[in-house]
């Protein structure tokens, strides 16, 4: 505890040095938040993240030309850091210019864009339209399309109010943004909303790596923020998706069918994000999250039967992520507590009711 802090909390023999040092404490607390709320704008870190895109681009789309596998690697290397800077920014601002009733479906929405780009990647990748020998260049170079569309697009859209509001102190932009975004003048709700979580801001203490891996009140939800993420990554969808033209054609289809096929599992997984989308606020996080682990735990235990059935080399592989999925299942349905309709704030009670009840 600080020198201020514990004058603060004695009795009131020197009121006017104790408001003083309470005012400065607040006052420092006031910086820490802005400069916290600062460091995330994410409007314009997503534009100028559009840079990495364009270097790609050009690097991948003139590799051929230039006779250059360097420049395949390195248009790889600046694709990534768009995508992986894309994907800590663009869901954190739409949860922001999002109500909270609609904050899952919104936060949906990100990925049914991603399963849609898959999509037309796969289409666009097939022999009869670019994937072949002289057109892969201009296949890859397409990635700079989605970089262009957004430099034109998110200009037009504001920034997120609570960065206005918190980090700027701007209130009438504030709302006029926030006004623009629900098309209705009746925001004063959200804005006190955004106000008490400031005021919440203020008071948490700067967090560092080792506290959260320490914490248990902040140890806990991390946890289960990596294994949500090692789950999706290991639960062989990347595996099913690169190889499936390769898995098709082992179970007897010809490269046309295989094609025509992957394809399909292309648009089914459009299909089904579009129905999460619809259902995430309705059925809930955690039932949408183990209803999908489960199916793909089943799903790939069949696929293995199918390939032993068709090969007597026996291709265990995807009993790997059998295994992996089920264990992601029961952490899921163990652990990970429901979200749907619940703030920030509600959640971060929820997490901290669990640390005191051990």
């Amino acid at each position: 505890m600080s020198q201020e802090q514990v004058k603060i909390t004695e009795p009131l023999a020197d009121e006017e040095h104790n408001s003083a040092g309470e005012s400065t404490e607040m006052t420092e607390r006031q910086q820490r938040a802005q400069r916290k709320a600062k460091t995330f704008k994410k409007k314009g870190g997503m534009l100028l993240n559009n840079a990495f895109a364009f270097v790609a681009a050009a690097l991948l789309g003139f590799s051929k030309m230039a006779g250059s596998y360097e420049m395949i690697i390195a248009g790889r290397f600046f694709i990534g850091l768009n995508s992986g800077i894309n994907a800590g920014i663009a869901p954190m601002y739409l949860t922001e210019v999002s109500p909270t009733h609609l904050r899952g479906a919104v936060g949906t929405a990100y990925q049914l864009v991603v399963t849609i780009s898959i999509l037309a990647s796969q289409i666009l990748g097939i022999q009869s339209v670019l994937g072949t020998a002289d057109t892969w260049p201009l296949l890859l170079a397409l990635t700079v399309v989605p970089a262009i569309f957004q430099l034109i697009t998110l200009p037009l859209c504001p920034e997120s109010p609570k960065y206005i509001l918190i980090a700027q102190g701007k209130e009438v932009e504030a709302q006029k943004a926030l006004t623009w975004l629900r098309e209705s003048v009746e925001v004063l709700d959200e804005m006190e909303e955004i106000r008490n979580e400031y005021e919440s801001m203020k008071l948490v203490p700067t967090v560092t790596l080792r506290e959260m891996a320490t914490n248990p009140s902040l140890k806990f939800p991390l946890i289960i923020s990596m294994m949500m993420m090692i789950a999706q990554q290991l639960s062989g969808i990347n595996c099913a998706i690169f190889f499936s033209t390769q898995i098709f054609l082992s179970a007897g289809l010809t490269l046309s069918q295989s094609e025509s096929a992957t394809i399909g599992m292309g648009a089914m997984n459009v299909c089904m994000t579009i129905l999460s989308l619809v259902l995430v606020e309705r059925a809930g996080r955690k039932t949408l999250l183990l209803i999908g682990l489960i199916g793909m735990f089943i799903c790939t235990i069949l696929l293995t039967i199918c390939l032993i059935l068709k090969s007597k080399m026996g291709p265990y592989v995807f009993l790997i992520f059998s295994g992996l999925l089920f264990f992601f299942s029961a952490f899921t349905y163990k652990f990970v507590p429901e979200t749907k309709n619940k703030g920030i704030e509600e959640i971060t009670a929820m997490f901290r009711q669990r640390t005191y009840n051990q």
